[in-house]
């Protein structure tokens, strides 16, 4: 089932500052970046992922370039999305709180990961488990928009 999402974002990955990184991305991002040549950006609402880049891009543009040590993502873009009959209402409703999670390279290359730095709200909450509480930060996107049809979006 086809539905579109519209991201209307600017912000800054930075170097991964979080010791229980896997050793990949301990090294800097912008060799990362350099190496993988993400051109998607993946995103979640609700514990349901999604991958919006040049493969399903409908209009608009998506840029993520080096700046410095940083990588600056740019995009204001509509992208058209397949999604499970039972998400759609969920998706649909402009009710949850999207998040962005890392870019990478198409639907199933290799991935980028990083801090932001700029651009995004940061969201701190603290998760209980078996193990301990621990605290976890999700970095909001709030220019985000979705339509059952393009012109929704427009």
């Amino acid at each position: 089932m086809a539905v579109f999402i519209k991201i209307t974002e600017s912000f800054v990955l930075s170097n991964g500052k979080d010791k229980d990184l896997a050793p990949q991305y301990k090294k800097p991002i912008v060799g990362r970046f350099k190496k993988v040549k993400p051109d998607t950006i993946c995103l979640s609402m609700d514990h349901v992922s999604f991958k919006c880049g040049l493969q399903n891009k409908v209009s608009g543009d998506l840029s993520m370039e080096v700046n410095e040590k940083n990588i600056e993502i740019k995009c204001d873009a509509i992208f058209k999305i397949n999604i499970r009959p039972q998400h759609k209402e969920n998706f649909l409703s402009g009710k949850g709180e999207w998040t962005f999670g890392y870019i990478q390279q198409g639907d199933y290359g290799d991935d980028v990961v990083g801090d932001i730095t700029k651009g995004l709200k940061l969201k701190k909450v603290k998760i209980k488990s078996r193990n301990g509480t621990y605290d976890v930060v999700y970095p909001l996107m709030s220019n985000v928009k979705t339509g059952s049809k393009k012109t929704d979006l427009k």
